[in-house]
């Protein structure tokens, strides 16, 4: 199972391999026929330094790792609240609940699976663990991580067409249209990787009570099938959103600074309503950008582990970079599992509305009307009163940021 947090150090897909090949870890790291005796021996001494470490990190992360991701999971849930608000209400909220609101579930399910597993002794004999590390903590979580690569790029992507082309982002889709937009990625990502629990079946052990988890016959009649499918979802899903999130950073910086050259340029001739307005657009960009850029630098090393061991034979669980591998995998977890500190930590530090709301929260006071109101482009309108008199005027829609 590709856990994505603290704590696992070893996957399910790595424990099957294990189990498929019927060799153990120390006969392949120690298969070097062609290398000298002064060879191994630095190897064996790095092999010795690097297990060492991995054992000190897996104690640290035993005693924190749980409360460590349990926050995590907590501020994410606490995010997805308050950007549900009626006066947070906007396309990019929508983008922002839905990337909080996945990434609370792949969190939850995490933490409740690795309860589960720590507190019962018997957990791992019986089917409906099984079950649920096969469907909960491979299926969902996964797909739900990779989800919040996607949403994570659409959020850029949003907030660079309104700030680059406010007039023509109205009818740009990803704008006007994110419950749409949000609906068919959701689906999109979950079809494509029904793949993982075909790939495992969960079987009675022989001539026992207990139950375990293997390769399904579909799988070993299409294992090349199933790596590529593997392979192609962790670059398409992961690593591609990621890097372009790094590339729209920069282009976002370049909007903004666009943006704030013309609206000084346009100060004094600005209705003061159209002035927070823009404020507001421009202080919600920075807070996307900000979270955006860090989430991405965070993820990118765990998605690199996995991209390097799917190309790399020797560099994986069970291959002669054994520990070097679990090492770098439970450090990149360690980071991933950051990325919600630091997206809570930017909406809390950049967002005027999300820090108010918090506030309010905590005090248990009920929730302001929308903060701020945007006037668009004024228009005449025939508005009825008492239905017979009537009047001609501008009328504006009122947006909430």
């Amino acid at each position: 199972m590709q856990h994505h947090a603290t704590g696992a150090g070893v996957s399910a897909t790595d424990l099957q391999n294990s189990t498929t090949t019927g060799r153990g870890w120390a006969t392949i790291i120690t298969d070097q026929p062609f290398a000298t005796n002064s060879e191994q021996n630095t190897e064996s001494e790095a092999k010795e330094t690097t297990k060492k470490l991995l054992d000190q990190v897996n104690e640290l992360l035993t005693v924190f790792g749980p409360v460590f991701e349990a926050v995590s999971v907590l501020l994410t849930g606490l995010s997805t609240y308050i950007y549900s608000l009626p006066n947070m209400r906007c396309p990019t909220a929508k983008y922002l609940i839905a990337l909080n609101g996945v990434d609370s579930i792949a969190g939850f399910i995490i933490t409740l699976f690795r309860t589960w597993q720590n507190t019962d002794s018997g957990a791992t004999s019986r089917a409906s663990f099984h079950y649920v590390s096969m469907f909960g903590a491979l299926f969902v979580t996964v797909a739900c991580k990779r989800m919040v690569y996607c949403f994570t790029l659409l959020l850029s992507v949003e907030r660079f067409f309104v700030i680059a082309f406010p007039v023509k982002s109205r009818y740009v889709r990803i704008v006007h249209s994110p419950k749409l937009v949000i609906a068919i990625l959701v689906l999109a990502v979950q079809t494509y990787h029904v793949y993982l629990p075909l790939k495992y079946q969960v079987r009675r052990r022989t001539d026992t009570e207990s139950f375990t988890m293997t390769h399904s016959a579909l799988y070993l009649e299409n294992r090349q099938v199933f790596e590529n499918l593997a392979t192609a979802a962790k670059v398409l899903f992961s690593y591609v959103p990621l890097v372009l999130c790094l590339a729209l950073s920069v282009t976002l910086v370049v909007a903004l600074r666009r943006h704030g050259a013309a609206r000084r340029s346009l100060q004094e001739k600005r209705h003061s309503d159209t002035e927070r307005a823009d404020g507001a657009e421009r202080q919600l960009a920075t807070t996307i950008w900000v979270s955006s850029l860090l989430f991405a630098l965070l993820s990118l090393p765990s998605n690199t582990v996995q991209v390097v061991a799917s190309f790399h034979p020797e560099f994986r669980f069970l291959g002669r970079q054994h520990h070097l591998y679990l090492l770098l995998r439970q450090l990149a977890s360690l980071c991933l599992v950051a990325t919600r500190y630091t997206n809570f930590l930017a909406y809390l530090s950049l967002s005027t509305a999300f820090r108010r709301n918090l506030l309010r929260l905590l005090a248990c006071k009920k929730v302001e009307p929308p903060l701020l109101t945007v006037t668009r482009p004024s228009r005449l309108t025939m508005t009825v009163v008492s239905g017979s008199s009537a009047s001609v005027g501008p009328a504006s829609a009122v947006g909430r940021g």
